[in-house]
């Protein structure tokens, strides 16, 4: 959303500009803090893209490696969309 060019819902808190929230699959909104690189934001994507509210990220490598095990076996007719 064009937060200069739009009402702004009041779920949402915008200090400066550019702001990025994200809503995972399973309903969490979180705000996105980390680098503006894509690598930084496909790796935020891939480690909340399933979290419930209330639910951290995934932080350690051992969990994240395994998450990764599990999508690559995943069916191809299994797709998560953004």
């Amino acid at each position: 959303m064009d937060a200069t060019t739009n009402d702004i819902p009041s779920d949402f808190t915008v200090e400066s500009y550019p702001t990025m929230y994200f809503y995972s699959s399973g309903g969490n909104l979180l705000p996105y803090e980390g680098g503006r690189t894509a690598e930084a934001i496909i790796d935020f994507i891939k480690k909340n893209k399933g979290s419930k509210p209330g639910e951290a990220a995934v932080e350690d490598d051992a969990a994240q490696t395994d998450a990764t095990v599990e999508e690559e076996i995943a069916p191809e007719s299994v797709k998560d969309e953004l």
